[in-house]
């Protein structure tokens, strides 16, 4: 069975700045986040989901498939 979550909105671009530093003010240390995104001129949305915090610490592995 599949649990209830609750989600917030922590970042949009539109309103918050479409910009690195507006981007890691909101996100950083919020925990693993699910991002959506939306093709400019499309209705085609796009995401993803980190689990992991965005503050940039910790190790970095790259991953080539």
């Amino acid at each position: 069975m599949l649990q209830k979550m609750i989600l917030r909105l922590i970042y949009q671009s539109t309103s918050d700045g479409f910009n690195n530093l507006s981007f890691h003010t909101h996100c950083v240390n919020k925990g693993a986040t699910i991002w959506i995104a939306q093709i400019k001129n499309s209705t085609q949305l796009i995401g993803g989901y980190n689990p992991l915090d965005w503050s940039g610490s910790g190790p970095k592995v790259l991953y080539l498939v």
